[in-house]
């Protein structure tokens, strides 16, 4: 409608707006060329849509736009049409447009992102000002401002129905500070939106840094100011069932938030800091798909005996390793890939983390007494063919946990531990009797999670010496050269995105079974599962490091360098195990050592003081 108020105003004639339709430029607005063309003048084309459309006037010069909002709409988009978004209310979108008469890409846009569009007039150049400002700072990449901070997507707090009264009363006290609603609100939205697994609100001298844990890795993506830490904390509080008014000691609770169709639970901590409460909230979401096996990262040899495993009638499978290091997901692969119509599946977690149709699952509330000992004790009478416990925490649990995969039924479990085999020593450590742990047992994955390559960015470069080195590795392991990722939008220049695992998986036989029932030694089985094919951790990494899913610099940062004691030869300058006595490579024996009686020599003795052999013979 533009050119034709242009025309109703006597500002141009019909024979101009003609003309200007067939020479500007097919993404060029109407009004750009006028101005651009001498005809007009900005503030004419403003009073002319405002007289006629009634439309609020906005300058924009004073106005600042959060580039979250400004951003809510592909770019192309908002050049084209003239428009930036400048505030998100609620379900209402305020839209600043050089041409407001334009009701069908208001409506297009209204069609699109669910919210009431409300259009308001605006200085064309102030619109192209704004969207280069917007767009000028490259997305995911350094820290939001407080005045950034809006929430995009709109979240629900579910409360408890036992609490329910007693928690609204409290948010209705909260809800004088909108803007601290507003920045928890936000903080839960950006977390989600980024795919965060944990939350940090730190309180720092100057300011308070929120902190994402993406990928196993901590970003800073926020900063509020000091004064409205203790809000937050408090709002945090409320929701979370904690005691505000304690803020001297750590507490625990926990909030569930649906987004969208997500419904999302966050375990949250608070712990008392010089500088004011730190939060740490853990994400888990609920409506998350199982992963395939194939979709973690197991290899070919690993994948085969992980089928044998989960054909076995009873039996107890531990998944070990770190927090966060994936071992829920990857016992949830494994009940998976275990389903079956004619046995009965059941889980007992704190909380729980999957939402499986075809299981009974059952969360853990330490609070009224419901322990993880006494759910199992429970469940074992409820006819259950697959038991999957969250965690063997005391020895109660894994004394339970046992005693049922010696009765006919079989239990995915977690443990914490470095390795594989470790576990073994661990259930030892708990009170678990050997016998009925090498009777038992059927299998222990150890895992970790590294961050893959991303597939945008992949380049195949030069290992670093460096990292060899430190992985006690050949310069030419890889043959020269690996896969590194060079940085792109995709992956917001990191070179990584999402995660594999690095599996170190044991698998029980009847040499273990003796073993560990009569004379355990954690490095006698070591030994013997590596004999048997067992790929440790930092080798099944390494073997991604090849494929080019990871980089070195992953595997050694889960896995950490290696440990050896080791010598040069003095003949051919190789490094090899010290408790060789010959060289692997060139077969020359030991220098400083008896040929006669394997004791160490020292340098200038002739003979031996143990056999008095001489050095030379």
């Amino acid at each position: 409608m533009l050119g034709d108020l242009l025309v109703k105003s006597a500002l141009i004639g019909t024979q101009e707006l003609d003309l200007a339709r067939k020479q500007r430029d097919s993404n060029e607005f109407l009004g750009d060329f006028f101005i651009r063309a001498g005809i007009l003048t900005e503030s004419q084309i403003i009073a002319v849509l405002q007289k006629h459309l009634g439309v609020e006037y906005i300058d924009l010069r004073e106005v600042n736009i959060p580039h979250n909002v400004a951003r809510c709409l592909p770019r192309d988009l908002c050049e084209k049409n003239r428009l930036v978004p400048v505030r998100l209310e609620g379900n209402n979108l305020t839209v600043a447009m050089a041409d407001p008469s334009d009701i069908v890409t208001c409506d297009n846009i209204g069609r699109v992102t669910s919210l009431r569009v409300v259009p308001l007039l605006a200085a064309s150049s102030q619109i192209v000002e704004k969207i280069t400002q917007a767009w000028s700072v490259a997305e995911g990449s350094g820290e939001q401002d407080f005045e950034d901070l809006e929430p995009l997507d709109e979240i629900d707090i579910i409360l408890d129905e036992e609490e329910k009264e007693a928690s609204v009363e409290e948010l209705i006290g909260s809800s004088k500070v909108p803007p601290v609603i507003r920045i928890v609100n936000a903080i839960i939205s950006e977390a989600i939106r980024y795919g965060a697994s944990d939350i940090h609100i730190e309180a720092k001298t100057k300011y308070t840094v929120i902190r994402y844990r993406i990928d196993g890795m901590l970003h800073s993506k926020i900063k509020i100011p000091a004064d409205l830490h203790p809000a937050v904390i408090s709002r945090i509080k409320i929701l979370s069932k904690m005691d505000i008014s304690e803020r001297r000691r750590p507490q625990d609770g926990r909030i569930t938030v649906k987004a969208g169709t997500r419904v999302v639970d966050m375990r949250v901590s608070s712990l008392p800091t010089i500088n004011g409460e730190k939060i740490v909230m853990r994400i888990l979401d609920k409506s998350s798909a199982i992963k395939h096996l194939d979709e973690l990262g197991v290899l070919e040899d690993d994948f085969r005996n992980i089928a044998i495993i989960t054909r076995k009638p009873q039996g107890v499978v531990i998944a070990t390793g770190p927090t966060g290091s994936g071992k829920t997901t990857m016992l949830y692969s494994l009940l998976a890939a275990m389903m079956n119509s004619s046995k009965n599946f059941e889980t007992i977690e704190e909380p729980v983390e999957y939402f499986l149709e075809e299981a009974n699952q059952v969360s853990i509330h330490e609070k009224i007494g419901l322990s993880f000992a006494q759910v199992l004790r429970a469940t074992l009478r409820q006819d259950p063919d697959v038991i999957l416990v969250g965690e063997m925490r005391d020895f109660e649990t894994a004394d339970t946990a046992f005693k049922a995969a010696l009765t006919g039924h079989m239990v995915l479990t977690t443990l914490h531990t470095n390795s594989s085999v470790a576990s073994i020593t661990r259930l030892i450590d708990m009170g678990i009797k050997p016998y009925i742990i090498a009777s038992a047992l059927e299998g222990v994955f150890a895992q970790r999670l590294v961050r893959k390559i991303c597939s945008g960015c992949a380049a195949k470069a030069a290992p670093d010496a460096a990292l060899l080195d430190l992985l006690r590795l050949p310069q030419d392991y890889f043959g020269g050269e690996v896969t590194n990722g060079r940085g792109c939008p995709q992956c917001n220049n990191t070179g990584y995105r999402g995660r594999v695992g690095v599996y170190e998986l044991f698998v029980m036989n009847d040499d273990f079974r003796q073993m560990i029932g009569s004379d355990y030694r954690e490095s006698e089985v070591l030994n013997l599962a590596r004999n048997n094919g067992m790929k440790t951790l930092l080798e099944d990494g390494l073997e991604k490091v090849r494929r080019g899913w990871t980089t070195l610099d992953e595997v050694l940062r889960v896995v950490g360098p290696t440990v050896k004691m080791e010598r040069a030869c003095e003949s051919c300058g190789k490094n090899i195990d010290s408790k060789f006595l010959f060289c692997p490579h060139c077969g020359s024996f030991r220098h400083n050592c008896c040929k006669s009686c394997r004791m160490p020599l020292e340098e200038g003795w002739q003979n031996c003081p143990f056999c008095g052999t001489g050095r030379a013979s």
